[in-house]
């Protein structure tokens, strides 16, 4: 009985074993297919990182890219013309915005890199989505086009970046002018008649004006530098009574206004020297939801002193797309015979198309890459009022390499046509960017802005995109308000004034 009594215990003991051996290596097993389902999870949380994402203005895109080369500290980049767009989610009946692309990425192994973009756009497009949580966009990117000066020769884009950086939603915009002026040229365009059903379009494509608020999301405006905006003409024909001609120097504003809103289109009416009736003039000009639009609009046509516009004469319906020459202007039969207004999409547009029209007009954002040899070597800059933009003296209207540049008539103010370029991003720069900020500056080749620290003078700010408040930036209170066209004053006198009186000088237009 004992003996029966104690295999039946050790019958019970094994069948316990056996049970307990089961559930051990059950647990096992779930635990390789816990351990399995963890390894992809594990691993994909080894990512890249986009340090910097952003949409907008041509005249930082080329400083830009060099300050993230220096950061990454590798040379690891990539450039090509309308190679990604973008893609705007806030309507399904927002186009996608085409641009040109930059991306850099240093040196760590895939999974660890950190990554910097940059989509050129335009000011308003780059605000807009950054304001929308608009991405990145593209279906496969183009080969390399090497086109960002001063950089290392382009490499491709490793497939662990493409995929980091596809569908980013931007991190930051770059604009050259505040965004609550980026908010209100969205809100005129609309006003005249240009909408998601009716986009202005031009030469080189077309835009649409795309509502956004200023309190989507949280933003800081950092600002960079300063930047003129360049009046050139063609210079291919050097005869008497032509642009070209080495009398041809100067425009002053009231001048350069009569042909930005179609009123002057004759060679005769820039130079004195040239009988009236001179040859033909075409106008090249921007969108109004362009920076670059906004800047040179609000600061010669839309000023206080001409009192006129780009737009006058220009009908949504009836002149869209805005060309008023006769015979209509086209790209592949560029003479006409009675000069006129052109409207181009995109400083590189705008720049193809003077660059190509014989007693061409136009103006555009001053960079090194936007007017290299290779984009405007046909054409020539002029002085405003007598004022050079880029040099001490004038130098027959050729282009300088940037480490000549002095800026010496913005940093004074004494060029009419200029504007602050600003980095938009969510809040004070720190740690990286911070660093790519620096590196911007350090490394802005000599010469495609003033830094930020050079400018002893300001525009004083106004209210404007739903901004009541306006504030220069230069005492307590961040800058706030719109500043296209505000009238320039030192910076001094608004921190003197300040401490005096306890107000800034705001409200007051050039």
């Amino acid at each position: 009985m004992y003996n029966v009594v104690l295999s039946r215990r050790n019958m019970a003991t094994a069948s316990t074993l056996r049970s307990m051996q089961m559930k051990a290596l059950k647990l096992i097993a779930t635990a390789g297919v816990l351990t399995a389902g963890l390894l992809p999870t594990l691993s994909a949380r080894a990512a890249d990182t986009v340090v910097f994402g952003a949409a907008g203005s041509s005249a930082l895109f080329n400083v830009f890219a060099q300050g993230a080369s220096t950061a990454s500290g590798a040379s690891n980049n990539y450039s090509a013309k309308n190679a990604a767009v973008v893609h705007d989610t806030s309507s399904a009946s927002i186009p996608d915005q085409t641009g040109n692309l930059w991306v850099v990425w240093d040196g760590a192994p895939s999974g660890s890199r950190k990554i910097w973009f940059y989509l050129s756009v335009d000011s308003t497009v780059g605000v807009r989505s950054y304001f929308n949580s608009a991405a990145l966009s593209f279906t496969t990117l183009p080969a390399a086009g090497n086109i960002v000066p001063n950089l290392p020769p382009d490499s491709t884009v490793p497939a662990d970046v493409q995929t980091a950086i596809k569908n980013f939603v931007f991190n930051a915009a770059a604009t050259d002018i505040t965004a609550p002026d980026a908010e209100q040229a969205t809100s005129d365009a609309q006003t005249l008649g240009y909408s998601l059903t009716n986009p202005i379009k031009g030469d080189g494509g077309q835009v649409v004006p795309v509502s956004f608020s200023l309190t989507a999301r949280t933003y800081v405006q950092t600002s960079i530098g300063a930047d003129p905006v360049l009046v050139f003409v063609n210079k291919s024909n050097t005869a008497a009574g032509h642009l070209g001609a080495s009398t041809v120097t100067n425009i002053d504003r009231f001048t350069l206004a009569g042909f930005l809103n179609g009123t002057f289109r004759r060679t005769s009416d820039i130079d004195t020297s040239i009988a009236a009736g001179g040859g033909p003039v075409v106008t090249f000009f921007r969108e109004p939801i362009s920076g670059t639009y906004q800047t040179t609009e609000k600061t010669i046509p839309a000023s206080v002193e001409a009192a006129t516009t780009q737009e006058k004469n220009i009908s949504a319906t009836t002149n869209n797309p805005a060309n008023t020459t006769t015979p209509a202007w086209t790209s592949t039969s560029p003479i006409v015979t009675t000069g006129g207004r052109v409207r181009a999409i995109g400083t590189g547009q705008l720049v193809k198309d003077v660059n190509l029209t014989l007693d061409g007009l136009g103006y555009a954002f001053w960079s090194t890459g936007n007017f290299s040899s290779t984009n405007a070597g046909s054409t020539k800059y002029l002085t405003v009022d007598g004022a050079d933009p880029l040099l001490d003296s004038y130098s027959a209207g050729a282009y300088p390499a940037g480490s000549s540049v002095t800026f010496r008539n913005v940093k004074n103010g004494g060029y009419p046509i200029w504007s602050k370029l600003r980095v938009l991003t969510p809040t004070t720069p720190a740690g990286d960017i911070a660093t790519l900020i620096a590196d911007v500056l350090a490394t802005d080749s000599g010469g495609d802005f003033v830094p930020a620290t050079s400018l002893k003078v300001f525009r004083s700010h106004f209210a404007t995109g739903g901004v009541t408040t306006p504030h220069n930036g230069n005492t307590a209170a961040a800058e706030a308000g719109g500043d296209a066209g505000g009238a320039v004053f030192p910076i001094n006198a608004d921190k003197d004034y300040y401490t005096d009186t306890g107000l800034e000088l705001v409200g007051s237009k050039q």
